[in-house]
């Protein structure tokens, strides 16, 4: 009989660092949620209109300012989940659309309103198809990054 040894001091190793990768995976988590949350952010900026400033012609009012671009936020619920809102008191009725009632008189635009709805731009529905068609390349990439620590 051949007399065979069997060396297995680097399945212990292996075992050690998928432990490591296994408790790591709540970090994984968050940082797909945080380039997920990135990039509807980015999406979402990017279609939320900005015009001109207008002032009235008595020069107590201005409109059309970057207040509802600025005003998109991302909050940290826990480890799988990302809340992106917009805080502008208005930006749910950019994105839905609203009624208004003609022939109102608006100082700001030193005109009155000839149209009873106004069509939403729909920007949360934009962001969230751009991110889902992006989702698959950000996570491969976040867990590419992750096993990368695999070979260290």
């Amino acid at each position: 009989m051949a007399d065979v040894t069997i060396d297995l001091s680097g399945f212990d190793e292996l075992l050690k660092k998928t432990q490591e990768l296994q408790d790591n995976v709540s970090s994984l988590n968050q940082t797909i949620t945080d380039d997920l949350a990135q990039h509807y952010l980015a999406e979402a900026i990017a279609n939320t209109p900005v015009g001109e400033t207008k002032t009235s012609p008595d020069g107590k009012y201005r409109s059309v300012s970057e207040h509802m671009r600025r005003s998109w936020e991302a909050e940290r619920i826990n480890d799988s989940t990302v809340k992106v809102l917009n805080t502008a008191s208005y930006a749910s009725y950019v994105n839905d659309g609203h009624r208004q009632r003609p022939g109102r008189f608006i100082p700001v635009l030193g005109k009155r309103l000839t149209k009873s709805f106004v069509k939403g731009l729909h920007i949360q529905e934009k962001a969230e198809a751009a991110t889902r068609r992006a989702s698959d390349k950000i996570m491969k990439n976040a867990l590419d990054d992750y096993l990368s620590t695999w070979s260290k």
